[in-house]
C-alpha cells in the first residue's frame, strides 16, 4: 500500500474523504508519467553522453558533435516538457492547494534553467579554453535536463 492510499485510509472521515479521493487520483494521474518516459532514459554522466555522441559520428570531424549535442539537449527539453504536462495535470485536481503546487512547479523550472545555465558554463569554464569546453558546456545541459524530466516523474 502507497503512503497516499495508507494516508487517506488513516484520515477517511467525513470531508477528508473528498480531500483523499482527489489525493488518489493525483497518485493514479502520476502513475502513467513513468510509462510515459520510460523510453528516455538517463544517461550515467556527462560523460555518457559525450561518448554517445562520439559513437554516432564515428570518424567524423569534431565539430559534428556539436550537431548530436543539440539533439540530445532538444530530446532531453521534450522529455521535460512532457513530465512538465503529466505533473501539471496530476495536481491540478481541484485541490485547494493546487494553485501553490502549480506555482511551486513553475518556480522550480525556472530555478532549474538558472542552475543548469549557470553549473554548465561552470563545467565549461573549468576547460580552461580547451577545444572540449563547449561540448562539455553542451553535454552537461543535455544530461541535467534528462536528469531534471526523471526527477518530475518522481513525484
Amino acid at each position: 500500500m502507497s503512503y497516499s492510499e495508507l494516508h487517506c485510509s488513516y484520515r477517511e472521515r467525513g470531508s477528508v474523504a473528498a480531500s483523499c479521493a482527489r489525493l488518489l487520483a493525483a497518485a493514479l494521474l502520476l502513475a502513467p508519467l513513468g510509462a510515459a518516459l520510460a523510453d528516455t532514459p538517463l544517461p550515467a554522466n556527462i560523460n555518457a553522453v559525450l561518448e554517445d555522441c562520439q559513437r554516432a559520428n564515428g570518424n567524423a570531424p569534431r565539430y559534428k558533435m556539436a550537431g548530436c549535442l543539440q539533439e540530445k539537449l532538444a530530446d532531453a527539453d521534450a522529455a521535460v516538457k512532457k513530465a512538465d504536462k503529466l505533473a501539471r495535470q496530476a495536481v491540478n485536481v481541484g485541490s485547494s492547494a493546487s494553485p501553490q503546487a502549480l506555482k511551486s512547479l513553475t518556480k522550480a523550472e525556472h530555478a532549474f534553467r538558472t542552475f543548469r545555465k549557470a553549473e554548465c558554463q561552470r563545467r565549461g569554464n573549468a576547460m580552461l579554453g580547451g577545444s572540449g569546453a563547449g561540448d562539455i558546456q553542451a553535454a552537461c545541459e543535455a544530461w541535467l535536463t534528462y536528469w531534471y524530466a526523471a526527477q518530475l516523474q518522481q513525484n
